[in-house]
């Protein structure tokens, strides 16, 4: 959980459900942009020739409420 500086005191900042949900698709629309830029990069390059390659998968793993997803 974060802290923020409220009066001069450090206090504990809590999302509320909203904000949490407004987050939650923020991060997803961003994943989602990005794998279709990888996807469309790979058509233009010709990069992925249909050949099995040895690149990691992404996946998606959501943490908490405060962090959004690792990938």
């Amino acid at each position: 959980m974060r802290k923020i500086e409220k009066l001069g005191k450090w206090v504990l900042h809590e999302l509320s459900e909203d904000r949490i949900g407004r987050r939650l698709n923020s991060c997803i629309s961003l994943h989602v942009t990005q794998r279709n830029k990888n996807f469309l990069w790979e058509i233009v390059t010709g990069v992925d020739s249909g050949q099995p390659t040895t690149s990691k998968i992404h996946s998606v793993h959501l943490v908490g409420h405060e962090e959004c997803a690792v990938l």
